[in-house]
């Protein structure tokens, strides 16, 4: 289940996450199973990277385009040189790419953030079915099941 954003009584918007927060409680729809017909939104919170550090630095190509027989030669230094400038290689073979070399963290770093947006698409599809509910309602549940 995923927790939407309980509506505030005033009609403002949230601060934190630009949402107006004018729409009737969820919970009694989420609750029931019935789609709620104004939910549009998701409230999440991810914690990213400055834009320098996530973005992919301009390919050089007397660099970084190299072909596969110029890799089969020197792998050991292709190897040295993505995992000291931390930039892909991009390999080709007969005159097209054909495969990309990448350093160990830059490949978990493209996987953690794929996860990221697949669990963001996944909670925009269960608040879309209906699936949602508030804050209040989330936080009532939890505590019922916590022992005390």
């Amino acid at each position: 289940m995923v927790a939407a954003d309980e509506p505030a009584a005033d009609g403002a918007r949230s601060a934190r996450s630009g949402v107006n927060r004018s729409q009737p409680k969820l919970a009694s729809y989420a609750l029931s199973g019935l789609a709620h017909p104004t939910v549009r939104y998701v409230r999440y919170s991810v914690r990213t990277q400055r834009l320098s550090e996530a973005t992919l630095p301009k390919l050089k190509p007397s660099r970084d385009i190299q072909p596969v027989t110029e890799f089969r030669a020197n792998a050991a230094q292709f190897i040295e040189q993505v995992q000291s400038t931390g930039e892909p290689v991009i390999l080709t073979q007969h005159g097209r790419s054909a495969a990309v070399l990448l350093d160990v963290a830059s490949y978990e770093a493209m996987l953690d953030e794929l996860a990221l947006f697949r669990d963001v698409r996944q909670a925009e599809d269960e608040v879309a079915a209906g699936k949602a509910m508030t804050h209040a309602a989330v936080t009532k549940r939890l505590r019922a099941r916590l022992p005390r």
